[in-house]
């Protein structure tokens, strides 16, 4: 899928994994630029948390109360200071 489909978003659901495989979604707002999606939140959230152990995570587009609006795809975050 082409990242730049998601510019016309305005929430994008993530799915994160716990230790023990379940799935933890969560709405969030996010970003596009040139191909790559961005996501802010606390350094010591547990969303951080779960991708410091796991960096495999499912996107797709929501609505703002988390409902997708797409099928989800298999992606792979990288955690950014906050610099």
């Amino acid at each position: 899928m082409d990242l730049s489909d998601y510019k016309r978003e305005k929430y994008l659901s993530l799915t994160t994994f716990r230790a023990d495989g379940s799935a933890v979604t969560t709405p969030v707002w996010f970003a596009e630029d040139d191909g790559a999606l961005f996501v802010c939140t606390d350094g010591d959230s547990h969303k951080v948390r779960r991708l410091q152990r796991n960096r495999a995570v499912e996107i797709t587009p929501c609505s703002l109360s988390g409902t997708p609006t797409r099928a989800p795809i298999a992606a792979t975050a990288s955690l950014l200071s906050a610099a």
